[in-house]
């Protein structure tokens, strides 16, 4: 297991302990840590093909921001 490191890069690898909140439900991850200024999030997905996640309790993603990242080569 890699050493615990604190989130510093979005290097496309998750290391134990490097993100403060973590959870798993059917199969996928959902990593995060976050300070007074920025949120950071990873996800591990058992499949191959896309996968998204939203944060909005109270507007059902009213107005919200997309980012789109996906696998290439593996």
């Amino acid at each position: 297991m890699a050493p615990a490191l604190p989130v510093t890069a979005i290097d496309g690898v998750i290391y134990a302990g490097e993100y403060a909140h973590n959870t798993e439900a059917n199969g996928f991850e959902i990593h995060g840590a976050n300070d007074a200024r920025t949120l950071r999030v990873g996800l591990i997905s058992p499949g191959t093909g896309y996968v998204a996640i939203g944060f909005d309790p109270l507007n059902r993603m009213e107005g919200v921001h997309f980012i789109f990242r996906a696998v290439a080569a593996g």
